[in-house]
């Protein structure tokens, strides 16, 4: 239930269980206070009209609940002991974030990452996942991954951050397979659409 008090002149912010405006397809409310489409326009046009543009919306609303991870390079193969998957942080509209976001990996089962996590790219915006077999064993584990602008392993503050793999969908975390002759990530081989 939304605990915000609602805005007497936006009748749908009066009521307490409408999910971004009644328009859960188009907006966003992670916070459930206010929809951030709105928002950032709402910011967007307090600027100066000469400085009002597509990018600075973009630069608005490029706020953690929005950004995605886009699997953009995928080397999965039936038979092979690794997987190589390169994310990239975007924003809904594929570009990059104005802010350098460092991603933080996490598995439920420690003997694939670190309990506190793994994150390798001083770069930002993008995490490459190596994923192998471990002693010739079957692992299933979950995975998740957080960003944070603080660089470094589980950098604070943190946010979680989904995967979106187009013509697939968005997963708020991944089922993880290995064995020494398969690594599936979500019961898959390879992420559909996506590059070697």
């Amino acid at each position: 239930m939304d605990t915000d008090e609602g805005n007497s002149q936006e009748p749908l912010s009066l009521h307490k269980y409408l999910y971004a405006d009644a328009d859960p397809v188009d907006g966003l409310d992670p916070s459930g206070h206010d929809d951030i489409a709105e928002m950032g326009m709402a910011m967007s046009m307090s600027m100066p009209l000469d400085t009002i543009s597509i990018p600075n919306l973009y630069a608005v609303m490029s706020v953690p609940g929005l950004l995605r991870l886009i699997p953009e390079s995928d080397d999965g193969r039936v038979g092979q002991a690794y997987r190589n998957v390169v994310y990239k942080v975007r924003t809904p509209w594929n570009s990059i974030p104005q802010t350098k976001w460092y991603v933080t990996e996490h598995q439920t089962d420690w003997s694939v990452a670190k309990p506190n996590g793994m994150s390798e790219d001083p770069q930002g915006n993008q995490f490459e996942d190596l994923i192998g077999e471990i002693d010739n064993a079957v692992i299933n584990t979950i995975q998740t991954f957080t960003i944070s602008t603080t660089p470094g392993v589980n950098g604070q503050p943190s946010f979680p951050i989904f995967v979106h793999a187009n013509g697939w969908g968005d997963f708020g975390s991944l089922g993880i397979y290995i064995s020494p002759s398969l690594i599936l990530i979500n019961g898959r081989v390879r992420y559909p659409n996506v590059n070697q």
